[in-house]
């Protein structure tokens, strides 16, 4: 009887020393729903710790300590809520920036379509490691993936071939995105999931345009695309400068295996042929690109 009265005393006493430790360390390192400016809110889940969300909201777990003013960081625990978007709030900045930090990019050199692209980075921080993910265009960061790190050298660039997740095929812009882990720092753009060794996509790559080279008053137009993707589908369509879209009126499609510089010729719709002016375009609504001409209607030379 002794024996049973000692060991349920030793379990409230240890049941009392518990709810102690969780009363004094839950406010420590909690977030609340009252921080100011908070426009995006994570809920800790098993598994995770502060550089692995920082890693997922492409900031810094330095920055998250600052927003969610946590004193004991490796501390975090499931269920527990962390500020990780705050409108009005500017951290501490890095010790580590970015060579150049307005030249500091990441393109895509080559792609092979649902199978791998080959990366370039320039003006990076020098002799430093960045993470590599994929993803869709629009969708929200968390919903990305890491294929792999990379070292730069000692002029901030570095040269990388990574596979496409398989979540990713078919997808046709897909966002790259590369992240200093020490400082935080970001680099992101776009590429095209198309067979290409040219004109991949992203900021920085020459705009599609196109150019009426001649025209059978009434009957056809020819034009000359520049910058135009591999394997990627236009529409081509033709109306009245200036009128709505909805009256615009399809011509045809424009694809070509090698892309760049192409010819094409349309027929003008029976709906314009007295008009004296026409524009055309082609567009590709999956990857926000167009390309639009005007053009009178006479014959041309």
């Amino acid at each position: 009887m002794n024996i049973v009265r000692k060991s349920t005393l030793i379990l409230m006493v240890i049941t009392v020393v518990l709810g102690m430790v969780s009363f004094t360390y839950l406010p420590v390192n909690a977030a609340v729903d009252s921080i100011p400016n908070c426009t995006r809110w994570h809920t800790v889940q098993r598994g995770e710790y502060l550089v692995k969300i920082a890693e997922l909201y492409e900031t810094n777990w330095n920055v998250l300590v600052q927003i969610n003013k946590l004193t004991t960081p490796n501390l975090i625990i499931p269920g527990q809520k962390l500020c990780v978007l705050n409108s009005k709030f500017s951290p501490n900045p890095p010790t580590l920036v970015p060579t150049n930090t307005s030249n500091a990019k990441v393109v895509a050199l080559n792609v092979k379509e649902d199978q791998y692209v080959s990366l370039q980075g320039k003006n990076l921080a020098a002799k430093s490691r960045y993470d590599i993910y994929l993803g869709k265009y629009k969708a929200d960061p968390i919903y990305r993936y890491l294929v792999g790190s990379i070292f730069t050298d000692e002029t901030g660039s570095f040269k990388g071939t990574y596979s496409i997740p398989k979540k990713l095929y078919d997808v046709l812009k897909i966002r790259v995105s590369i992240t200093n882990p020490t400082s935080g720092v970001s680099n992101s753009n776009w590429f095209i999931n198309t067979t290409s060794s040219g004109y991949t996509g992203g900021v920085g790559s020459p705009e599609l345009s196109i150019s009426v080279q001649s025209v059978n008053k009434s009957d056809w137009v020819k034009v000359n695309t520049n910058n135009l993707p591999a394997n990627v589908s236009f529409n081509v369509f033709m109306n009245k400068p200036g009128a709505p879209e909805r009256k615009a009126i399809l011509v045809g499609t424009l694809r070509d295996s090698k892309g760049g510089s192409v010819v094409a010729t349309y027929d003008i719709p029976n709906t314009y042929k007295e008009l004296s002016k026409l524009e055309i375009y082609a567009v590709n609504n999956a990857l926000d690109m167009t390309a639009l001409a005007n053009f009178d209607n006479k014959n041309t030379k």
